[in-house]
């Protein structure tokens, strides 16, 4: 985890200088790194609050199971509270969809050279995260098949607490939320890896942009102090057979 910090603190420090790496197709704002590294930040925030909400759900079923009276209104607080970690946790795929789309603007050979398109990594993790809410709804008795969109999809979880007006659909509701709780935990394990990788490939990336332009500069500075004791009329070639 240390080592993943690190990165992180590393690419948020990379500097944008007039003619160097930030200048190659318009300066990439330090601030664009540092809001990568707040969609991460955010990333394990939701799956922080997603166990601690596994374990409230838990603590509810263990009460059924022991032939207690379901605490509805905790019950129907916790799902609530669970249907808005699921809405900040597809909010965090999403913008860092959107800023792969933006990096990737900034910097076309970027996917060619790290050998992934994150567009379409996250992309399949939306969609991923998405059929896995469908599931758990199906398989806890859930009507699906007018869900069109994530959002509608999200939606539904809100709507299972509306409506349960019985005790056996409030403890099935109960038993949705949990699966999707725990479905939607190992989902943002997966987008932290996506994010890690990004990361990772994004500093690679321009560490070898900051090498390509000192090396140019440094070759700059040579034909400069050749050219400088040569004819004008001798070409670069020319010149630097001279000091071969």
């Amino acid at each position: 985890m240390k080592k993943t910090f690190l990165l992180l603190s590393l690419l948020v420090a990379l500097p944008v200088q007039a003619g160097s790496v930030g200048g190659v197709n318009g300066a990439m704002e330090t601030t664009q790194y540092l809001n990568y590294t707040e969609l991460y930040n955010q990333t394990n925030q939701s799956m922080s609050q997603l166990q601690t909400q596994i374990r409230q759900l838990s603590t509810l079923q263990q009460q059924v199971a022991s032939g207690r009276i379901l605490d509805w209104g905790q019950a129907k607080q916790v799902i609530a509270n669970t249907a808005g970690t699921i809405r900040q946790a597809q909010a965090v795929g999403y913008d860092s969809a959107v800023m792969a789309s933006r990096w990737s603007q900034l910097y076309p050979d970027f996917n060619s050279r790290s050998g992934t398109n994150y567009i379409q990594q996250y992309a399949g993790w939306s969609k991923e995260s998405n059929n896995a809410i469908k599931t758990a709804l199906t398989v806890n008795g859930q009507q699906v098949q007018n869900y069109q969109n994530d959002q509608a999809t999200r939606a539904s979880l809100e709507q299972l607490s509306a409506d349960a007006n019985g005790s056996q659909s409030q403890i099935a509701a109960v038993n949705a939320t949990n699966q999707i709780a725990m479905g939607q935990y190992d989902e943002m394990q997966k987008l932290r890896q996506i994010q890690v990788a990004q990361n990772g490939a994004m500093l690679t990336y321009m560490q070898g942009q900051q090498q390509a332009a000192d090396q140019k500069t440094a070759q700059d500075d040579v034909l400069r102090k050749m050219t400088s004791r040569q004819p004008q009329s001798k070409t670069y070639n020319e010149v630097l057979k001279n000091y071969q």
